[in-house]
């Protein structure tokens, strides 16, 4: 499975991100591809491990679907490899990966339990957790406090101690849930793709912005087809910051209007290279595994 992480900009959160992704996944099963978009807020190659990690720095900010189409085309359906899309202002937790390993040619299409994802499971979880969880994940002064600007790694990691005192115990709280359960909805910022699908999967229109609601245009596009499930799974759990993209949900910087706004540029020849060279270099971390 390759795991690529989409970065546009938010460096810290890029930071923490990857980290958990090394922290909680073992390294046999961590092939991973970071796309970074050109920003003025970047990780570097200090930032990754070049022994199972592609680091791929753009020339221009290619949006959301021009990237997820790459990851679909030229990097799952090139190299035959089932998928897990990340958007960088995610926190993956221990175990995160076992349902996507054991249960793969069970699964289609679906997304871990995200408590801030889907409304459903959120609610669900709320309950499940304990009752501190409640009261800090609906404050708008502790999001403030740990994840506004300037944005730090330091106090982003606070936020997770203080969220998720519980973190080595998680799983006994989401194993309460049904192992899978499927919906008509889909959260887009975190989801895996079997590689059987990825021939006949739908593209995303680039036509609509950097990030405007091209997903929920593919999500239609795949429920026609009727052949794509979409579910969460209760063993494999992330956090979302939902920090970074449409909306900031009340921090000081609404970036919504950039996204909708301004288009996807044409791929450049150095973009195409690029893709190219990460084709190979992650195919041979695959093959030295």
């Amino acid at each position: 499975m390759i795991q690529f992480v989409l970065c546009y900009g938010h460096s810290e959160y890029t930071r923490v991100c990857i980290d958990s992704i090394y922290k909680n996944t073992p390294k046999e099963h961590i092939n991973l591809v970071v796309w970074q978009n050109k920003s003025e807020d970047q990780i570097t190659e200090q930032d990754v491990n070049a022994e199972n990690t592609v680091l791929l720095n753009f020339d221009q900010n290619y949006g959301v679907s021009l990237p997820v189409n790459s990851m679909f085309k030229d990097f799952g359906l090139g190299l035959n490899q089932d998928l897990f899309y990340i958007s960088n202002d995610h926190y993956f937790f221990k175990n995160w990966i076992d349902p996507w390993l054991e249960n793969k040619d069970d699964l289609d299409l679906g997304n871990p339990l995200c408590p801030n994802a889907l409304h459903c499971t959120h609610d669900e979880l709320i309950n499940l957790f304990p009752t501190d969880f409640k009261e800090n994940i609906s404050s708008i002064e502790k999001r403030k406090k740990f994840l506004d600007y300037p944005e730090s790694k330091e106090k982003i990691l606070e936020y997770l101690k203080l969220m998720y005192p519980f973190e080595n115990e998680i799983y006994q709280y989401t194993s309460e849930l049904p192992r899978s359960t499927y919906y008509n909805d889909f959260w887009m910022g975190c989801f895996y793709v079997n590689k059987r699908i990825l021939k006949d999967i739908p593209t995303q229109d680039t036509s609509q912005g950097l990030a405007a609601g091209e997903d929920t245009e593919w999500l239609r596009k795949c429920e026609r087809t009727r052949s794509y499930k979409m579910s969460t799974y209760n063993r494999s759990y992330v956090h979302h910051f939902k920090s970074i993209t449409t909306s900031r949900y009340d921090l000081t910087n609404d970036v919504g209007q950039f996204f909708v706004k301004n288009s996807i540029p044409e791929k450049t020849d150095y973009c195409n290279n690029l893709i190219q060279e990460g084709i190979e270099e992650i195919k041979g971390i695959i093959n030295n595994k």
